[in-house]
């Protein structure tokens, strides 16, 4: 939601400019007190201007608070914590199934079948 009444819209405003042109226009950027919506692939301008970020991926709007750079750090973590899991998520059946393999109590068994039952419904 905009909650002033400043608010500039920008696309690709760094296209065509020289280095102190874009120098000058990130000055300009930072010192404007309104909302600036704007599009671009510079990332450079994102990691100097921007304070919040939309980012469309997968056909979904992503809000993140903060510049580009750190967007993609949390994005690599949050990949990592999720790898993490699945792999601890494998460790788990593989050792259900390699207990059902051995197991000859049939009530340990149907505990067994129901525990690995209950983690891949969970985890689906």
């Amino acid at each position: 939601m905009i909650s002033n009444s400043n608010f500039l819209i920008l696309d690709e405003p760094t296209n065509f400019l020289d280095i102190e042109s874009i120098e000058a226009l990130e000055f300009l950027m930072k010192e404007f007190k309104g909302t600036i919506l704007f599009v671009t692939h510079d990332v450079d301008l994102i990691n100097n201007v921007a304070t919040n970020i939309m980012i469309i991926e997968n056909k979904k709007i992503i809000e993140y608070e903060g510049n580009y750079t750190k967007y993609l750090e949390y994005k690599e973590n949050k990949k990592k914590t999720i790898s993490n899991n699945s792999l601890l998520l494998e460790f788990k059946l593989a050792e259900i199934t390699s207990k059902l393999s051995i197991c000859k109590d049939e009530k340990e068994k149907e505990k067994l079948e129901e525990e690995y039952k209950k983690i891949l419904e969970s985890n689906i």
